[in-house]
């Protein structure tokens, strides 16, 4: 599963009539002891594929028959599903998806057509829309743009029923105000577990970061933005406190520990460094995006948009700084900036936030930040980059700095605990 030529090779083993030329492995979600899944893009007579395979322990063969017995639309690869039963593994071709079940419906446009007009009753221009794939994480979410001949263009975000049930409100905000654009929401469907909202158009944030001659002044703009989603008030958020970031902190310690013998110590350690400094800042709660990064942006002419609000909840705003920088700091490792760039993005964020009236402890946000870089350390594993055990290092490593810097810079003592809303 992880060998993305041994994977070709086996599928050309069981579709001897198509030109399976190679595969690419291009996410990884490994549950040691439980259950892994790698998603492969497949290059078949000219034309790349979705596929996924998911690999289950002994003790689960009844999840395998199930999966199986889950009914699958034929593809271009032939048919929609294969069992390699001797390794307990569904492999699942686009689009069919054990978890995200009405994703074959969604993907064939006769029957795409009829949930359509069930779900948007007044925006008939988009009832024979095409469906292009924006982003697909097997299992879990599918993101499309819905697409017609005369240019109208939405998005369309299919879930597995846990993550349906899980983005609740988050697709039910008003329309911001000020300089933040969110997507209006246009329909649902609550059967097939799928949201359709605004297309809206601008410049990722994440590709212009990586153009040369980027203006950093355009990143005040996002902490502006990024201030007014906090300042929102939507009803419903479920709450994302402390003890929360520790208990999924402590779960990517140890799966840190697994994938990278060796490494297990060090993180260790940086799990109750983390652990200790968020228990010494002081409580501030509010809406937060909850998974703030460059991604998630769009830069438009006037307004900044901000996209994916499957993780709204609340909590403390500066945890969405924290989460913006880490993800600067992974991208540096990547061999994108340097940590001289991270610094001056950095500032340039907070300034545009600390403008806008909200609030700053720098040592809040290394904190933050210092967390944020933990919970990212197995990425490089999971994207399936060649020196991923290295970057994981690095990772570690800019985490520790984060936190030294705080302590040497600031000082730590104790914070009297108060609880305030931002």
């Amino acid at each position: 599963m992880l060998d993305a030529e041994a994977f070709a090779q086996r599928l050309a083993n069981e579709l001897p009539g198509l030109d399976i030329q190679k595969a690419e492995c291009r996410y990884v979600r490994y549950k040691p002891g439980t259950n892994c899944l790698a998603a492969h893009r497949v290059l078949a007579s000219g034309e790349w594929q979705d596929v996924y395979a998911k690999a289950y322990r002994p003790a689960d063969a009844h999840k395998v028959s199930k999966a199986m017995a889950r009914a699958q639309a034929p593809t271009g690869l032939g048919p929609g599903k294969l069992l390699w039963a001797e390794l307990l593994t569904v492999v699942c071709l686009y689009p069919n998806d054990n978890q995200i079940r009405s994703l074959r419906r969604l993907g064939e446009a006769t029957t795409r057509a009829r949930l359509l007009r069930k779900a948007l009753p007044a925006h008939p221009d988009l009832w024979s829309a095409e469906l292009r794939p924006l982003a697909y994480k097997p299992d879990r979410r599918f993101v499309g743009q819905l697409r017609v001949p005369n240019g109208d263009m939405a998005v369309v975000r299919q879930y597995s029923r846990s993550g349906f049930t899980r983005i609740g409100r988050a697709h039910r905000l008003p329309v911001a105000n000020g300089p933040l654009r969110l997507s209006r929401p246009l329909g649902r469907s609550e059967r097939h577990r799928f949201v359709v909202l605004e297309w809206l158009e601008g410049r990722v944030l994440g590709d212009a970061l990586r153009a040369s001659g980027f203006d950093a002044r355009e990143l005040k703009r996002v902490g502006w933005a990024l201030a007014e989603l906090h300042r929102s008030s939507p009803v419903g958020l479920s709450e994302r406190g402390s003890k929360d970031a520790v208990k999924g902190l402590r779960a990517v310690a140890e799966a840190i520990g697994f994938l990278a013998p060796g490494l297990e110590d060090g993180a260790s350690k940086l799990l109750g460094q983390v652990e200790s400094a968020l228990s010494e800042i002081p409580i501030v709660m509010g809406t937060i995006h909850g998974d703030f990064y460059a991604k998630q942006v769009l830069l438009q002419e006037k307004s900044v948009a901000v996209i994916d609000l499957d993780s709204m909840a609340f909590g403390d705003p500066l945890a969405d700084v924290g989460n913006f920088i880490a993800h600067l700091e992974r991208d540096s490792v990547r061999g994108y900036g340097s940590s001289d760039r991270v610094d001056t993005y950095r500032c340039a964020l907070l300034e545009g936030y600390r403008e806008s009236g909200m609030p700053v402890r720098d040592e809040v946000v290394d904190v933050h930040t210092a967390a944020a870089l933990l919970r990212l350390t197995p990425d490089p594993f999971r994207s399936r980059e060649s020196s991923w055990r290295e970057h994981m290092e690095r990772l570690l490593a800019r985490a520790r700095t984060t936190l030294l810097h705080r302590s040497s810079r600031f000082g730590v003592s104790s914070v009297p605990r108060t609880r305030a809303r931002a």
